[in-house]
């Protein structure tokens, strides 16, 4: 009973193990196409203290290269320096408010910084104010940028829906076949009960048998003494 117990134990844990997985699965690929499409859209993501932005110009290469997703600290005035890359947004009426990512070539007394494309001959037009910065860049999302590759709508559809329901199915049928291996399990033990109770019957059948068959030779055996003695009485009797 307690091995029965144990073996049930462990058979819930591991469905909960699956059930988890599977959320798991399914809320990582809601998360990342929600990355995916306010990326696409020109916007940072926040994501526990960091950005995570597309990167949609060359004017980092090869640093970064366009379509790169980065991710992006917050950062205080204080931690930036001459050769950081950071993230802000534009004052330069050609893109007022877009988000772009240039790295730091000098400080001015205002505290505004200098800003360049790696790409670039020239210095940004317009300074970046340190109110207006966004972070500086950390590393590249190589994740993200694994999935944009998948340029093709119906590719897309396969790697952000049909795999993860593909593994769900996995775990599902799984699941389906370790309950029709328990039901297996249990019509067997429940087989093996019924010749044990068979067994048993067959035993006491057997011994009443046995029983019946003493009586009766102790019967017949008084029977035969009887005779025997009346005999033994009537030859007696005529001598």
């Amino acid at each position: 009973m307690i091995r029965r117990i144990n073996k049930d134990g462990v058979s819930s844990f591991k469905r909960a193990l699956e059930i988890l997985s599977s959320l798991l699965l399914v809320a990582a690929v809601i998360f990342t196409a929600y990355v995916m499409i306010n990326t696409a859209r020109g916007h940072a993501v926040s994501i526990f203290g960091n950005y995570t932005l597309k990167v949609v110009t060359g004017s980092m290469e090869p640093t970064i290269m366009t379509g790169d997703f980065i991710i992006v600290h917050k950062a205080q005035p204080s931690e930036l320096g001459v050769n950081d890359i950071i993230t802000f947004y534009s004052d330069d009426p050609e893109t007022k408010d877009l988000l772009i990512t240039h790295r730091i070539i000098g400080i001015k007394e205002d505290g505004t910084y200098i800003t360049k494309g790696d790409a670039n001959n020239i210095e940004d037009h317009v300074a970046a104010r340190p109110e207006r910065v966004l972070g500086k860049y950390v590393r590249k999302a190589r994740y993200l940028g694994l999935i944009s590759s998948f340029a093709d709508t119906r590719k897309l559809i396969l790697l952000l829906v049909i795999i993860p329901m593909l593994v769900i199915s996995i775990f599902e049928v799984k699941s389906l076949a370790a309950v029709w291996k328990k039901v297996r399990q249990d019509a067997g033990s429940e087989l093996t009960e019924e010749q044990i109770r068979q067994q048993e019957i067959d035993r006491i059948k057997k011994l009443a048998v046995e029983e019946y068959m003493k009586k009766e030779n102790e019967k017949e055996t008084e029977e035969l003494e009887e005779e025997v003695n009346e005999s033994d009485g009537e030859e007696e009797r005529d001598s």
